[in-house]
């Protein structure tokens, strides 16, 4: 079987990979460009786990960009497979990248929401933060933390962590919250 290295990049490239080609500005066309091509071949294939994973990666490129509806759209598709293939750790991922979204639309409570209920599926699944993406994670909450009152970010972040329960994910709740 054919396999596309470009496929590679956008769904099985090493999270370090990944976390380079997106953290630098000067990368994301690169990374862009990687990553529409892969999310092309994925679907090209019928690669639903590959799709979801290279719309994860995208959601977050697309937003750090400034292009807040399309990385809307991306995490909303991949939040749909990953409720289809009921695939819980690419739902954190998801939701941290819904949470910098929302972040970056000057949503913090929303965001404060978000950054709970990852953390809260996190936790229930044994999956933490990879170690290249918990410092600028916590970063971003302990921002979220100072410029809401405690009050406010622990109420937000209480409500997401409410959307995850032990007989599985509220999708409803999430469903609702995705209107960034």
């Amino acid at each position: 079987m054919f396999i596309n290295h470009k496929l590679c990049v956008g769904v099985f490239a090493p999270k370090e990979l990944h976390f380079r080609l997106c953290s630098s500005i000067e990368y994301f066309p690169v990374a862009r460009a990687l990553y529409e091509e892969s999310l092309g071949v994925a679907r090209e294939v019928g690669d639903k786990q590959g799709t979801a994973h290279t719309l994860c990666n995208l959601g977050p490129l697309l937003s750090r960009q400034g292009e807040y509806t399309n990385a809307e759209a991306r995490l909303r598709e991949c939040l749909a497979l990953c409720r289809e293939l009921e695939d819980k750790r690419v739902t954190a991922s998801a939701l941290e990248g819904c949470a910098e979204l929302a972040h970056r639309k000057q949503q913090l409570e929303r965001s404060a929401w978000f950054y709970g209920a990852a953390q809260t599926l996190r936790e229930a699944i044994g999956c933490p933060l990879p170690p290249n993406e918990r410092e600028a994670k916590l970063m971003d909450i302990a921002l979220l933390r100072e410029v809401l009152n405690e009050e406010a970010f622990r109420a937000a972040w209480e409500h997401g962590e409410a959307v995850m329960f032990e007989q599985g994910i509220r999708w409803d709740q999430i469903d609702s919250a995705l209107t960034l």
